[in-house]
């Protein structure tokens, strides 16, 4: 994950959005939260179900503020 900028979708109140790496630029945008302690809590939920790279930015600005990454295993 190279990009560390998202374009926001609007400005507004502080609120921290999740967001799915689907290719090397692009995104998905699977949730928000208002806090960034439950936006990392929510981004490990959802690689333990859902595998893959996961950024959480600011709306109103667009910066990534944390990233995760999980793979699928099997065994």
């Amino acid at each position: 994950m190279e990009s560390t900028r998202v374009v926001p979708r609007s400005s507004g109140a502080t609120q921290f959005c999740i967001g799915r790496m689907v290719t090397r630029f692009g995104l998905l945008t699977v949730g928000a939260t208002r806090g960034l302690r439950a936006a990392k809590a929510r981004i490990e939920e959802l690689s333990e179900s859902w595998p893959g790279d996961y950024v959480v930015f600011l709306r109103n600005t667009g910066r990534v503020v944390a990233k995760a990454s999980s793979e699928f295993q099997t065994g």
